[in-house]
């Protein structure tokens, strides 16, 4: 339920405004000075609307502005604050594009029974004055609405849709929020309906962050993306919907891939390539990737970032904090802002193709040894901070199993492969490649005739990367060490140093999915009575302590920054080498190599 409720409020995370805080506005003496929105008529998520048809005074309210002032009641569990009832001038550009607060305005149709939204950024301070007195006067309401929505149109056509974007996320959030609301009003979780509903409510969900992230592109891409990678931990409705955005997102207009290549360049396009597909073979989140040839005759995948991308990055990363204050607001169990700093840095690194190319050589060179991957060579003179020129490979991505049979390739050895690359750089090299989705890796016979291993990895989308702490992984290899051999002793002392005291135990488990007491092989499944052990652990674990959600929270906070980036590759390549076929026990003696050379 909880993880359910997480990704609503991660979709829904442009409430921001009109959902957590309490509204004011400029016209004094005409709500009463303290007022509860239960939201009976719109929705708990919407309550400054509620008031901005002026249920408390049963005037006919036409236009309203309303000020958030960031204050709670936490004994009635909705906001409390100052309204006062009428509209005023509404701000001028300059205020509506400070960072600090949030003006939203709602609009009462006298015609139809309906409310219209427009949500930009605002001032803390400075209120207008020139307020109507008479709600049954309209026309300065209307006439103020009119100019404002033709200069927020304005505005958002040119600085990347940001508006439009915020607003698609209200209403997807508001719908995610309501339909949970109402799927399960009255079922309990030890209802028999209740794990059918469940499920059809997921799927309902994902559907409509799968049309989210394909509409808003960039880092709700992004986002989604990651959700689909967890196929061992969330439910597979989002999982395989949101599988379709791994390297088929929105698409942008050749006109704009023409006008950042010229820009980017200096020149007509034609002065650099001789051809350019305008089709593109693969979008991404932050950029697409098309089909070239140099005047030199070379093969290209020429990656341009898309336009905006900047200017919507800085506002939807302020979205997603916003999110994190939403889940912690309605969950205090969970505790997750932390993640935060993290995740804007990984994000803005990926914004700059110095850094993509800087990684794709030093991951090369580390596996220049190792025939059986290659990087594709990045062309410096037609590559820039925003597009980047490379190789162009043509081979199946390595979740397309058929074609990678077709090829001549046992999946199962492409799973080992991939097992001992990503284990060399987690314990040789320490420096880790962190976004390793199957888009991200094609799959081709190994050019050269005459090495051992037929298959060759292609790594692509080098713009994420982690340099592992010298200690850090000394421990970690002592962890994998002490799974290995059982030891009690060993893993005691790194979970110590891992900070993460009595859950050591448990670390197994989300590596190896076998427990210390594990009995069997590695390539056994745990028996029946250990899975019972198990289970009655973890229940009464749970059931002892009321802030269970917290104890995770605060597990996944005390572990070093470096092992939440570890976590989060070995869960992609888990699900990549479960698709390919691979096991458990192939994966593992992978790594052992790997922890033994290191």
């Amino acid at each position: 339920m909880h993880l359910t409720l997480t990704l609503a409020f991660l979709a829904s995370s442009a409430l921001v405004s009109a959902t957590l805080h309490p509204a004011r506005s400029n016209t004094k003496n005409k709500c009463p000075s303290f007022y509860k929105c239960d939201a009976t008529k719109v929705s708990n998520t919407i309550q400054a609307a509620e008031c901005s048809h002026n249920t408390r005074t049963y005037e006919n309210q036409t236009f309203a502005v309303f000020m958030t002032d960031h204050q709670y009641d936490g004994n009635h569990g909705y906001p409390y604050g100052t309204c006062y009832a009428y509209a005023c001038l509404e701000p001028t550009l300059d205020e509506m594009l400070d960072n600090d607060d949030c003006w939203t305005f709602f609009w009462k149709s006298r015609v139809k029974s309906e409310i219209v939204f427009l949500i930009d950024k605002g001032i803390n301070d400075g209120y207008g004055t020139d307020c109507i007195k008479d709600p049954n006067t309209s026309e300065r309401s209307f006439a103020a609405l009119s100019l404002l929505t033709g200069g927020i149109y304005i505005g958002d056509e040119t600085n990347g849709n940001i508006v439009s974007r915020s607003l698609r996320v209200f209403m997807t959030g508001s719908q995610v929020v309501w339909d949970h609301r109402l799927h399960f009003k009255g079922t309990e979780q030890d209802d028999p309906e209740y794990a059918f509903k469940l499920k059809s409510l997921n799927q309902r969900i994902a559907q409509r962050l799968l049309h989210l992230c394909f509409q808003n592109g960039g880092i709700y891409t992004k986002f989604g993306q990651q959700v689909a990678t967890f196929n061992h931990g969330l439910p597979m409705e989002y999982t395989k919907t949101l599988a379709q955005l791994q390297d088929q997102a929105k698409p942008v207009s050749f006109e704009e891939v023409r006008q950042t290549i010229e820009v980017e360049m200096g020149r007509p396009w034609q002065q650099i390539f001789r051809e350019l597909d305008e089709t593109p073979i693969a979008s991404a989140s932050l950029a697409q990737v098309h089909h070239a040839v140099d005047h030199q005759g070379r093969d290209l995948a020429v990656k341009v970032q898309y336009q905006h991308l900047e200017s919507q990055m800085k506002a939807d990363i302020q979205v997603i904090k916003w999110a994190f204050q939403l889940i912690e607001y309605y969950f205090p169990d969970v505790q997750i802002q932390w993640l935060f700093p993290e995740f804007k840095s990984a994000l803005l690194s990926e914004l700059d193709f110095e850094n993509e190319k800087y990684n794709s050589r030093r991951i090369a060179d580390l596996f220049k040894h190792n025939n059986s991957v290659h990087v594709p060579i990045v062309y410096d003179e037609l590559s820039t901070k925003r597009m980047m020129s490379m190789e162009f490979i043509s081979a199946p991505k390595i979740s397309e199993i058929d074609a990678i049979r077709k090829l001549g390739l046992d999946p199962p050895e492409v799973a080992r492969s991939l097992c001992e690359v990503f284990s060399e750089m987690v314990f040789c090299h320490g420096f880790v490649h962190c976004d390793p989705h199957a888009g991200n890796i094609f799959v081709r016979r190994n050019p050269d005739p005459l090495v051992k291993r037929k298959e060759q990895l292609v790594l692509l989308d080098h713009g994420l990367y982690r340099e592992l702490d010298t200690e850090f992984r000394k421990t970690y290899c002592d962890l994998w060490r002490a799974m290995l051999m059982r030891d009690s002793v060993l893993l005691d002392e790194c979970g110590k140093k891992l900070n993460v005291g009595e859950l050591a135990k448990y670390l197994p488990l989300l590596f190896t999915y076998r427990t210390m007491d594990h009995k069997g092989r590695l390539d056994m499944a745990m028996s029946e009575s250990e899975r019972k052990k198990l289970s009655d652990d973890l229940k009464s674990m749970r059931f002892s302590n009321h802030h269970y959600g917290k104890q995770v929270t605060d597990f996944l906070e005390q572990l070093p920054r470096d092992m939440l980036f570890v976590f989060r590759t070995n869960n992609m390549i888990r699900g990549l080498n479960k698709d390919l076929g691979g096991t458990t026990r192939c994966k593992v003696c992978c790594r052992a190599e790997c922890n033994r050379r290191y």
